[in-house]
């Protein structure tokens, strides 16, 4: 009876581990567009440390990364992880000092977003583009792209919102302005554990219009590629 007993512990033991080491993790990351100075959206620190639920799930993976969007065709992207354990064999202690240090690299980065200049032309669709297809390699996680940005394409190579042609056909056809978008997405695949989500509060009638355009176009892309995508003006 008593080796019956084990064999059962034994068994509830691996159970309980091989649960935990399937158990999703979550990927959050940041792109922000510094072309322009007043946008009222902004990545908050607070509110992205609780995008990681790390005070309910404080042994699941969190992954943080974090990119600008400006005038340069590459930028330096930072990127932290944070590995999940087992919490039935985990050192607790140990697990809250990871964690800490997790926040505070996640806090660091934030800050220093905010001392790159703004500039006066921008690709946005392209960083997004190749930011989804990094994440979609890691096909296990849940994870959701936050872009704070207008989504006001400024590429004077094949689309900008600030060449009258281009405006024009943005207004009158959509659907076309969606097909040239889709000729730069080469090599994304479709995601379903991926959420694009948008975060930006028009001040102005003119923002706002301009911004819906450009909404609607987003809309039909991702949806066309099979990826979700949501619009919010700020985060709680």
């Amino acid at each position: 009876m008593k080796k019956y007993i084990n064999i059962m512990v034994l068994g509830l033991m691996i159970s309980a581990c091989t649960s935990i080491s399937v158990r999703k993790g979550t990927t959050i990351s940041i792109l922000e567009d510094v072309t322009e100075t007043d946008f009222v959206s902004r990545p908050n620190a607070q509110s992205i440390q609780s995008l990681f639920n790390l005070d309910k799930e404080p042994w699941s993976s969190v992954k943080f990364r974090h990119g600008i969007i400006s005038s340069l065709i590459h930028n330096k992207r930072f990127d932290i992880s944070l590995n999940g354990e087992n919490a039935l064999f985990g050192n607790e202690l140990i697990r809250i000092s990871k964690i800490k240090s997790f926040k505070a690299s996640v806090d660091s980065i934030l800050s220093l977003s905010y001392s790159d200049k703004p500039h006066n032309s921008s690709s946005i669709f392209t960083p997004i583009v190749d930011e989804l297809k990094i994440l979609q390699k890691d096909s296990l996680s849940s994870t959701r792209l936050y872009v704070f940005s207008d989504l006001q394409e400024n590429n004077s190579e094949w689309f900008s919102v600030h060449q009258y042609n281009d405006f024009k056909l943005l207004k009158t056809n959509p659907e076309k302005v969606k097909d040239l978008f889709l000729e730069h997405t080469s090599g994304l695949i479709q995601a379903s554990n991926i959420k694009i989500i948008v975060v930006y509060q028009p001040q102005t009638i003119k923002q706002d219009k301009v911004f819906a355009l450009m909404r609607k176009v987003y809309t039909l892309v991702f949806d066309e590629l099979g990826i979700d995508i949501e619009f919010i003006a700020h985060l709680n």
